[in-house]
């Protein structure tokens, strides 16, 4: 499965900078590509008016390729991580133990890290088969041992989950914390394809020396927004991860986001 997004030996990289304005005046421009022989990726740049996001098309032969980097105990922050596991690209997860000390199931690397009732956060499991699914707290009973016993490779407790089972725009959300924010996003295509989205908001950032860039100018997106977004490029499942000042998403020893704190894991592809 996408064999021509591969390379045959020697990892391709490529900085294309090619843009195209999309119908409604969205500027998406190429700007990096890595094609490795077991991962390969293909990042845009995108930008109406003031509102800047970043998404990376993500492809990998098998789903050890989308690996976590995590800590049980302290920080580190997305590009120290990313660095330790030569990461192609990574972003900020759910910082499960800051979110999730009393409930939610809570997976790495097929690593069982806490199974404790999911009862107010929508949940995200990755199969190691590369299927993703994200469950609606509200909507169904999440049964932790069956999940399982189906050999999850991740399971992210944040959300809220973006898509409905068919992969369209929700309306409704398991979440209050809806302003326009920095935002990060996990996607689903199919096994095999996922997406990273790392939104901009209205607040300060660094680079990943701790020079300061200024102030953001972008205003983010609310889930309205992000639901709307991941429908429109496909995704059979979208889920957010935790914004703010977590938000992150690093490539090519480049930070795009604020990232302004440490975090307990991080979420990337690697060759």
């Amino acid at each position: 499965r996408y064999k021509e997004k591969f390379s045959d030996g020697e990892t391709i990289v490529n900085e294309p900078n090619t843009s195209e304005t999309l119908a409604d005046g969205t500027v998406k421009t190429l700007i990096y590509t890595v094609y490795g022989p077991k991962s390969a990726m293909e990042l845009y740049h995108y930008q109406k008016g003031k509102l800047e996001y970043q998404i990376a098309d993500l492809y990998v032969r098998d789903i050890e390729k989308l690996a976590a980097n995590y800590l049980t105990s302290g920080t580190k922050m997305i590009y120290e991580y990313a660095h330790e596991i030569n990461a192609r690209i990574a972003i900020n997860t759910d910082y499960f133990r800051d979110n999730a000390k009393n409930e939610g199931l809570i997976i790495r690397n097929a690593k069982l890290i806490q199974s404790k009732p999911c009862k107010f956060s929508d949940l995200c499991v990755v199969f190691q088969d590369g299927t993703v699914r994200c469950y609606d707290c509200k909507a169904e009973q999440i049964d932790n041992d069956a999940i399982i016993a189906n050999y999850p490779y991740h399971a992210f407790y944040f959300g809220p989950s973006l898509l409905d089972a068919d992969g369209n725009a929700k309306t409704v959300f398991n979440s209050t914390l809806n302003p326009k924010n920095p935002r990060t996003v996990f996607g689903y295509y199919e096994p095999g394809h996922y997406a990273f989205i790392c939104v901009l908001g209205d607040r300060s950032m660094k680079d990943i020396n701790d020079k300061p860039l200024g102030k953001g100018k972008s205003p983010g997106m609310n889930f309205e927004e992000l639901s709307a977004l991941c429908a429109s490029l496909g995704m059979k499942a979208a889920y957010n991860l935790d914004g703010g000042g977590s938000s992150g998403m690093y490539w090519n020893d480049q930070l795009f986001g604020h990232n302004s704190r440490g975090m307990g894991d991080i979420l990337a592809i690697i060759d």
